[in-house]
């Protein structure tokens, strides 16, 4: 994730302002998903929806590669999962995905978020 500066420069923040992310992004939008005036990210992945699709048809985390990435190269964490980052304000973001019930969806390519307002 890339912020624009306003100045002609861009600074990757992800790593500043995200705990993980997707590990094969599909799909993007960003939206306010929950009316507080913050942008919320979701990314799609290709978790499978079920646990005997998860141990057939994806292959499983390697360890050491996982370890290499992320302790020698310092990159992010990334799982296999949908990302529901939500916004929580002073540029960070926590990953909603499971409590939203919505990290796994299949071969998902592409996501559509929408913003909530409020009726009064």
């Amino acid at each position: 994730m890339y912020v624009n500066n306003r100045n002609g420069t861009f600074s990757d923040q992800l790593k500043k302002t995200t705990n993980q992310i997707a590990f094969s992004g599909m799909g993007i939008d960003i939206a306010d998903i929950n009316n507080d005036n913050l942008r919320d990210i979701f990314v799609l992945d290709m978790a499978p929806t079920n646990h005997v699709q998860s141990q057939t048809l994806m292959a499983s985390i390697n360890m050491p590669q996982f370890d290499l990435l992320v302790n020698k190269y310092d990159y992010q964490a990334q799982y296999m999962y949908n990302v529901l980052q939500l916004n929580v304000g002073n540029d960070k973001y926590h990953n909603i995905a499971q409590m939203a019930e919505v990290s796994r969806s299949d071969w998902s390519w592409a996501v559509l978020a929408r913003c909530y307002r409020k009726l009064s």
